[in-house]
């Protein structure tokens, strides 16, 4: 099986972000900088309660807001923010091993990627895992590294289905 396709900087924004959302690290460390925030806004004005004798309850509607508010957005916040940092981080330097024109050569005992700047050959034992999504097959080599298949590199539903013949003959696919 043999494919050409070109990846663009908003494929690996995809990849990108299809690994924050599901990384479990990263949904860890969201919860931890989304809930904690909002109890300490909430602890303020009963903190002033303690120390003067008298809630401030306009306070408190105020801080209660800005705690609703800081859990119904600060996800979206952490993924704009995210995102940008990484669009930053693509904007620096030569990316040509990454960016531009690439080859997929698939077969039962792996693949061969090519671009620009070198040729890669992997056996399928050397990918750790597959992760599929409505656009793309990410075969990750590590825990946050991955190669990106995009499924519009496929002619045809024929084409894609033998790559997931492929993956499944590895044990990569289910």
């Amino acid at each position: 099986m043999n494919l050409k396709y070109e990846l663009t900087k908003e494929d690996y924004l995809a990849f990108n972000l299809h690994y924050i959302k599901h990384s479990a690290t990263v949904r860890k460390m969201l919860f931890m900088q989304r809930f904690p925030m909002p109890v300490i806004f909430l602890a303020v004005p009963f903190a002033l309660w303690i120390t003067t004798g008298e809630f401030p309850i306009e306070l408190f509607l105020g801080f209660l807001l800005l705690s609703a508010a800081w859990v119904v957005f600060y996800p979206k916040f952490f993924y704009w923010y995210t995102m940008r940092n990484v669009n930053r981080a693509l904007n620096e330097g030569d990316n040509s091993n990454m960016l531009g024109p690439h080859e997929f050569h698939a077969s039962e005992e792996g693949f061969i990627e090519k671009n620009q700047a070198e040729e890669r050959k992997v056996n399928w034992s050397g990918i750790d895992r597959v992760e599929e999504n409505e656009h793309y097959y990410f075969l990750f080599f590590n825990s946050v590294g991955a190669y990106i298949v995009p499924k519009r590199s496929f002619p045809d539903k024929s084409s894609e289905e033998e790559f997931k013949h492929v993956l499944r003959s590895a044990g990569l696919l289910s």
